[in-house]
């Protein structure tokens, strides 16, 4: 069952280098210069931030996979997490820049459902 939570660290890459395009894709430095300079500066220290948070869960996965099932309080967190972003992707985001990226969206819902069901059934032990 390990397989399922080194696969999830994959996962986690790949939303995490996803940020790399992204900010061509959606034109993130054009919107950014409109902001003040510490707003713009919070935005990217944030913004580093989270993708080094998903960077570290992705590395429990990956390097430490039975560790992570293990750990119920953790597993149960991340499920939550990965489940919460689902309902961020599909009724938060602007319904017309899905539309216009329309495998991406499938694509990274996908990947959240993924994930909260890996973790979620880890945290009530059953991938250990």
């Amino acid at each position: 069952m390990t397989r399922l939570l080194q696969l999830a660290g994959l996962v986690q890459v790949l939303i995490a280098a996803a940020n790399v395009p992204a900010k061509r894709i959606l034109a993130f430095d054009a919107d950014l210069v409109k902001l003040t300079p510490i707003v713009r500066q919070v935005h990217r220290v944030q913004h580093a931030y989270i993708v080094a948070i998903l960077l570290f869960f992705a590395g429990l996965c990956l390097f430490r996979p039975q560790e992570t099932a293990a750990d119920a309080l953790l597993c149960g967190f991340l499920s939550l997490f990965w489940g919460s972003r689902i309902l961020v992707q599909r009724l938060y985001y602007d319904p017309e820049v899905k539309r216009r990226h329309r495998a991406a969206d499938v694509f990274f819902t996908l990947c959240f459902v993924y994930l909260a069901a890996v973790f979620g059934a880890s945290a009530i032990g059953g991938l250990r």
